[in-house]
């Protein structure tokens, strides 16, 4: 056990760190007080799994509302990882003290805190839990802000040095998760969500990954639409990150995001000759109210439902080729959506076209439109 000291500048929260754990291992744990104050029963967490195994994450984001029971099903899918993508509360504020309190009130709800207290929990921020809607980093006060979300989230490391940020990378089992902070630095270098520092450690950690699968986590969207709050704002410096993937033949990248109140995913396509599509699986809301679809379908969309959700990500190493599962899951834990894919079809290819792997909805077998996946061997 480890003692962590706890005052009002942290606003009472402290980490302990665990050291000597075995991977695929469930531990269990209790909280004690100096005071004699006790966590209420023995908990436990799971450590992440070898390489060459299964790895179940779940992600989401968008949590406004008190009711919470999402992370009820989210639970009872045993996830090794939750990733929450921003907007993990809406403090919609640079007062330190009021971010602080929307933190404590998450934390208390029903649902949530057990969630936190049994699996562990990675998180970055988007606009509402940063400093407001569509603010970036030219606002006074993100400071502050940040202060406040390292007191309250516990992910292994934050920015760089001489660089401040929610962004970090880390490894669980074959698969390597880029966080990225798409606030701290948007619009100080015009142009640029990330910011030069972010965006050069970013393209050099894909360089040098040997995940067999890389996850690229933005809180906002990573599509072509006219929001000016997503990536579309920045596609200059979305498509360097896009074409050095290619460019380099950095297989097995799979894009996630959050923001826009409604599921979606998309199958990007880069304009190379060799290039392997890029899918976005986009969670959002977990707990906020949900934004229609509309009437047409966006370039490149598989699916879209308007329905609270999480997603969930099977990925399976065991066996050879490695394979991917993705289940957009709602409130009762119903299937949604799913989308089957190998990690062999995401590698640079030559112009061999094999049959797609689609989409199915609703759990009814039915298959939604998507066209041929190119499929060869690597350059």
């Amino acid at each position: 056990s480890e003692v962590a000291r706890t005052g009002i500048d942290g606003d009472y929260t402290g980490v302990m760190r665990l050291r000597g754990l075995r991977p695929d291992q469930r531990y269990y744990y209790r909280v004690e007080a100096t005071e004699g104050v006790i966590s209420r029963q023995t908990e436990s967490f799971r450590t992440p799994p070898r390489t060459g195994g299964l790895v179940r994450i779940a992600f989401g984001s968008c949590m406004r509302f008190e009711d919470l029971s999402i992370f009820d099903a989210v639970l009872k899918n045993d996830p090794h990882l939750l990733l929450l993508l921003g907007d993990n509360g809406y403090s919609d504020t640079a007062d330190v003290p009021s971010i602080q309190r929307s933190y404590r009130w998450f934390r208390e709800r029903p649902y949530f805190e057990e969630t936190l207290a049994r699996t562990p929990t990675l998180a970055i921020w988007d606009d509402h839990d940063f400093l407001g809607n569509n603010t970036d980093g030219t606002r006074p006060g993100k400071e502050g802000s940040l202060r406040a979300f390292r007191q309250y989230w516990a992910n292994p490391s934050y920015g760089l040095p001489g660089t401040p940020g929610v962004f970090f990378k880390t490894r669980f089992g074959d698969v390597e998760i880029f966080m990225l902070d798409g606030r701290y630095n948007r619009r100080v270098e015009p142009g640029s969500m990330l910011g030069t520092a972010q965006r050069e450690w970013l393209l050099r950690s894909l360089r040098e990954s040997t995940a067999a699968v890389k996850i690229l986590a933005s809180g906002s969207s990573w599509g072509s639409s006219n929001s000016s709050d997503s990536w579309a704002a920045f596609r200059s410096e979305r498509d360097q990150i896009f074409d050095l993937v290619m460019r380099e033949s950095i297989g097995g990248v799979i894009l996630i995001a959050g923001d826009i109140h409604r599921p979606a995913v998309f199958r990007h396509e880069v304009d190379q000759a060799n290039a392997y599509p890029l899918y976005e699986l986009i969670s959002s809301p977990l707990s906020n109210n949900v934004r229609s679809c509309g009437s047409g379908q966006s370039a490149g969309m598989l699916f879209c439902k308007s329905v609270l959700n999480f997603g969930l990500l099977h990925i399976d190493t065991r066996r050879q080729p490695a394979t991917i599962t993705y289940e957009l899951r709602g409130p009762k834990n119903i299937v949604h959506y799913r989308l089957q894919l190998r990690v062999d079809q995401l590698q640079t290819k030559t112009s061999h076209v094999q049959p797609p792997r689609c989409g199915i909805d609703d759990a009814t077998g039915r298959r939604t439109s998507c066209r041929p996946i190119l499929r060869s061997a690597r350059r």
